[in-house]
């Protein structure tokens, strides 16, 4: 009835990093305004590391990442986007990370005396505590696909990128789902796409049409070789598995979407008293809600 449940990380600000080793992960900090920050130092640091000149995670300065006061097994690691640098954003990627990776970060702009920290807990899980969002929650499934657990109405990413920042805005970009029989009304027999890009554009024609109005694509996650989905107002009909191919690049990943019909006091009120919600940091998906029952022994093994 359930699937076995993995983690990646969350979207949530405030909420740890969640990843298992060999991952890639994102450490969210950035301005409430999108002001230009190239021209300010950013300082990235392990707060369980004693702080030394050359102790840095990342250190941005004069435009241009300063390896020599990095620490060393993170300098072929890190990464900055210059485009999000551009809009008060210094969020930083860590690419492959390993159980020694874990632990507290600091992000810190000493222009404008703005710091924000971020917790990154790196190993394998199991379901034991359990902390509730309506929104999306990624799920590690297997190699390749990705897993979405989302409430009808919310809006949902479906992720997609290149281990690359290669400029895709002249590759076509098919985004399908793989439930979604030929349309009949079509002399050829093809199945709707649930996004087309090709030669610059959306390429509604043969499209699903009711996804037309509620799905897009970042023009800049494009520069940046991110094809990255967004679908407004999702509902039942939406559930199912998509899949993200970039012909030109023969690239492909899939992204299992699964709806959560369990109200959210419903399932709490299936949680052991003795559970801390203070310390609660893993998500879970639910593949199918058969009976509550069921649910609550799972839950309590």
């Amino acid at each position: 009835i359930f699937q076995t449940i993995f983690f990646l990380f969350s979207l949530f600000p405030g909420e740890p990093i969640i990843a298992a080793p060999g991952d890639d992960v994102i450490l969210p900090c950035r301005l409430d305004s999108q002001e230009d920050l190239r021209g300010f130092t950013i300082e990235w640091t392990k707060l369980e590391i004693k702080p030394d000149p050359y102790s840095f995670v990342c250190y941005y300065q004069f435009r241009r990442i300063v390896t020599e006061v990095m620490i060393e097994s993170f300098i072929p690691r890190v990464f900055l986007d210059q485009d999000g640098l551009k809009r008060g954003d210094v969020t930083l990627k860590i690419r492959n990370v390993s159980l020694q990776d874990e632990g507290k970060y600091s992000c810190f702009i000493p222009g404008k005396n703005f710091r924000e920290t971020v917790q990154l807990v790196v190993g394998e899980f199991t379901i034991k505590k359990v902390s509730w969002s309506s929104h999306v929650v990624p799920v590690r499934l297997l190699p390749g696909e990705n897993l979405l657990s989302v409430y009808s109405g919310d809006d949902v990413i479906l992720p997609c990128r290149l281990d690359s920042e290669e400029d895709l805005q002249d590759q076509a970009v098919e985004w399908t789902k793989l439930e979604v029989k030929p349309d009949p009304k079509d002399p050829q027999g093809r199945v709707p796409f649930v996004y087309f890009y090709r030669n610059r554009k959306t390429m509604t024609t043969v499209m699903i049409e009711s996804l037309i109005p509620r799905v897009s694509l970042d023009q800049d996650g494009l520069k940046r070789g991110d094809v990255t989905l967004k679908i407004r107002n999702v509902s039942l009909q939406d559930e199912g598995k998509y899949s993200c191919f970039i012909p030109g690049k023969n690239f492909r990943e899939t992204v299992q979407l699964s709806f959560l019909i369990l109200s959210k006091d419903t399932f709490q009120s299936m949680i052991p008293d003795d559970y801390s919600f203070s310390q609660m940091f893993s998500v879970f998906h639910l593949i199918s809600t058969k009976t509550v029952s069921t649910l609550k022994s799972l839950i309590t093994d």
